[in-house]
């Protein structure tokens, strides 16, 4: 690591709890917001042993209503940036057919999952967006 990068890092841990404490608001802001919302889930602690920074919110959806893609068209509609979560190493073309260890928890995770706006100086203005599409959803 460069002496740059090393300051840069330094610099960073100033700050971290700050933007711990913002992203955790944020996740509170969801919960909120998606309590009422029937088969949309929103990822939660473990238990109360745990701690999460919440750097990424993360939603699946279960509902025939709703679909991850209806939800992720709706977004996208309204210039609003979501993302799937993470397609399973074991399905990469490159590693397809190579032995894995799961119950295809990750596989279900990748097709109902959605990685929400979770920046640190994601601003209320920005989350009344991002209400409205969900409120739209439930229409």
């Amino acid at each position: 690591m460069s002496n740059i990068l090393a300051g840069l890092g330094l610099q960073q841990l100033k700050v971290l709890e700050k933007r711990i404490k913002q992203r955790r608001f944020n996740h509170h802001r969801y919960s909120n917001l998606l309590a009422e919302m029937e088969g949309v889930e929103l990822q939660q602690e473990y238990s109360k042993d745990f701690y999460s920074n919440f750097w990424l919110n993360c939603i699946t959806t279960d509902h025939l209503k709703i679909s991850k893609l209806d939800i992720q068209e709706e977004f996208t509609k309204n210039h609003i940036d979501v993302r799937s979560l993470w397609n399973p190493l074991h399905l990469q073309r490159y590693l397809k057919g190579t032995l894995y260890f799961g119950d295809n928890l990750s596989e279900t995770l990748f097709q109902k999952g959605l990685c929400l706006p979770s920046s640190s100086n994601l601003t209320n203005e920005e989350f009344d967006r991002i209400a409205q599409v969900f409120n739209s959803l439930e229409k």
